[in-house]
C-alpha cells in the first residue's frame, strides 16, 4: 500500500558524461516484501545465503544423560550437539587445522596486539538481529578472546531476549559474528545493519561505504539475488565503489549463493524459467571487485573436501545421516560482466563472462548458538565470513611489517593458484533441498564454476601474498 515515485528513465547534460557511474534510488524500486529491489522478469530479491539444519531425534541413551546430555533438538550445550552428530559438525578449531590457519594470539601478545589493529565488517539486513549472549556462549566453549562489537547505521541490533523468542531472526546474523570473529578475534568487528525491510535497499549501503571513517579493511556480505535482477545503474555503482575500496586497501568478500548454478528462483517455480532466462549467478557475489566464496563439504566429517550439494553421492555425502547437507554451492558465469583480465587463463573458453566462485570453504554444518541453544546451520554464509576473517589474519601481518592491506584480492589469487587445494569432486547442478535439479558444472581440475580454485592453505597463501 505504500507509493513509491520513481522514473522510467533519465537524462544528463553532456558535461556530467565520463564523471556520473548512475543514479541510485531514481529507477528501481525500494526493497520490501511486496516489491523487490531490483526490477526484473524473474523474482528478485536480496537474501541471505544459508539455511538451518534438520531437526534431529535424539535418542534415548542421549536423553538418559539428562542435564549432562542433550535431551530435546536444539541442544543447549555443544558437547550435547557433537555427542549427538557423532562429532560431525565444523567448528572453529577444524578450520584452522583444516586451512592451516595460525592458531588465536594469547592474550597481551604481540601477536594479539598486531591482529586488534585490523577492521572488518558484517554486512547485516532484513530484520536481522545477534545475541551478545550467543556470542558469549561461542566464545567461551571455543577458548576465544572477547572483544566488543560495533554497530553502525540502524545500530541496536543485538538482542538476546529477540534471539530466544524468534531464534529464525537471529541465525544469519549470528553466524557472520560468531565465525569471522572467529577466524581473526583480535580484529575490530562491526556490524552494519540496512533495514531493507523500510525505506532502504542495498545501493544504500553501497553509497554509504564511501563515506565510513575508517573504512573497514575487510567487509564480508552474506546476501545476494539472481543476477538478471540487478539493474545496470546499481551493477556500476557497485562496481565503482568496491574498486575504490579496493584501492584503499580494503577487501570484499561475498557469499556466492545456495541454490546451484540455476538460482533460488527453482525454490518457486522449478526449471520452468530456466530455458528462457538462463542458469543464474548471485549477485553481487558477480561483480569483477569482490571475492566470491563458495562451500565445501567434508571438513566437518575429516573426509575429503567436495562441493557442497544438497543431493550429492561423492565421499563426504556418506557421512552421518543427521548432518546431510541443506544446500547447494552457487556457481557459473555472469551475463553481465565480462571476464576479468586476472580470470582469463582459468576460466573455460567458451565463456565470456566473469566466473563464480573464486575461491571455496566449509560450508555444511557449522556449529553455532542461537537463542542459547546449539545448532548446526549450512551455507555460503558461513564460507564468506569466515574466510574474509582469515584475509584479516594476512592484513594483521602485512600491517605489522608496515605494509600495506591486502586490499583486491582476486589478481594475487589467481596468480598464486599453487596455494589452494583443488576441489575436483561434485557439482552444483541442485538446488537448495527439497528444490528441483536444473543443470549447473561440475568440479574438475584447476578453477571450475563449482568450487573455484579450490579451498585454501593459509600457510601458503600467507607466504605470497602475506609476507
Amino acid at each position: 500500500g505504500r507509493e513509491v515515485v520513481r522514473a522510467v528513465s533519465y537524462l544528463l547534460p553532456d558535461s556530467l558524461f565520463g564523471h556520473v557511474d548512475g543514479i541510485l534510488k531514481l529507477l528501481q524500486l525500494d526493497e520490501s516484501p511486496a516489491a523487490p529491489v531490483f526490477r526484473s522478469p524473474a523474482p528478485a530479491r536480496i537474501a541471505p545465503h544459508m539455511e538451518l539444519g534438520r531437526n534431529i531425534t535424539i535418542s534415548e541413551e542421549e536423553k538418559a544423560l539428562g542435564a549432562a546430555g542433550c535431551t530435546e533438538w536444539p541442544c543447549p550445550t555443544f558437547e550435547g550437539m557433537s555427542r549427538v552428530l557423532k562429532g560431525g559438525v565444523v567448528t572453529p578449531d577444524k578450520l584452522r587445522a583444516a586451512y592451516n590457519v595460525p592458531p588465536v594470539a594469547d592474550v597481551g601478545s604481540q601477536e594479539a596486539e598486531d591482529r586488534s589493529a585490523t577492521s572488518q565488517l558484517i554486512f547485516a539486513s532484513l530484520d536481522q538481529y545477534w545475541s551478545p549472549s550467543d556470542r558469549q556462549d561461542f566464545q567461551m566453549t571455543f577458548d576465544l578472546p572477547r572483544r566488543p562489537v560495533s554497530e553502525l547505521d540502524h545500530g541496536a541490533r543485538g538482542s538476546n531476549e529477540r534471539c530466544i523468542s524468534s531464534p529464525g531472526s537471529c541465525a544469519e546474523a549470528n553466524l557472520d559474528v560468531q565465525y569471522m570473529d572467529a577466524m581473526s578475534p583480535w580484529s575490530n568487528l562491526t556490524l552494519f545493519y540496512m533495514d531493507l525491510n523500510g525505506n532502504q535497499n542495498f545501493d544504500d549501503f553501497v553509497v554509504d561505504l564511501l563515506d565510513m571513517d575508517p573504512m573497514p579493511h575487510v567487509i564480508s556480505i552474506s546476501y545476494g539475488q539472481p543476477e538478471i535482477g540487478a539493474t545496470a545503474d546499481s551493477v556500476l555503482a557497485f562496481d565503482t565503489t568496491m574498486l575504490k575500496l579496493g584501492l584503499q586497501g580494503g577487501t570484499v568478500v561475498v557469499a556466492s549463493g545456495d541454490d546451484g548454478a540455476a538460482g533460488p528462483t527453482v525454490r518457486t517455480t522449478g526449471c520452468i524459467l530456466v530455458p528462457a532466462l538462463g542458469l543464474q549467478v548471485s549477485w553481487p557475489a558477480s561483480s569483477a571487485y569482490v571475492t566470491a566464496v563458495g562451500a565445501t563439504m567434508g571438513v566437518e566429517s575429516g573426509k575429503p573436501e567436495v562441493v557442497c550439494s544438497s543431493r550429492g553421492s561423492s565421499r563426504a555425502a556418506s557421512k552421518a545421516e543427521h548432518t546431510a547437507p541443506m544446500i547447494t554451492s552457487g556457481g557459473g558465469f555472469s551475463n553481465i560482466e565480462r571476464t576479468p583480465h586476472w580470470q582469463a587463463q582459468h576460466v573455460p573458453v567458451f565463456s565470456q563472462g566473469r566466473g563464480v566462485p573464486d575461491v571455496s570453504l566449509a560450508g555444511h554444518a557449522y556449529a553455532m548458538v542461537v537463542g542459547g541453544k546449539w545448532i548446526t546451520v549450512d551455507g555460503t554464509s558461513a564460507s564468506a565470513p569466515a574466510f574474509a576473517g582469515m584475509v584479516s589474519m594476512i592484513n594483521a601481518e602485512r600491517k605489522a611489517r608496515g605494509d600495506s592491506l591486502v586490499g583486491f584480492l582476486n589478481p594475487m589469487l589467481y596468480a598464486n593458484a599453487g596455494t589452494f587445494n583443488d576441489v575436483t569432486e561434485g557439482d552444483n547442478k541442485c538446488a537448495s533441498i527439497g528444490a528441483r535439479c536444473c543443470g549447473g558444472y561440475e568440479a574438475a581440475p584447476g578453477w571450475d564454476a563449482a568450487s573455484g580454485l579450490g579451498v585454501p592453505d593459509f600457510g601458503k597463501l600467507f607466504t605470497e601474498i602475506g609476507a
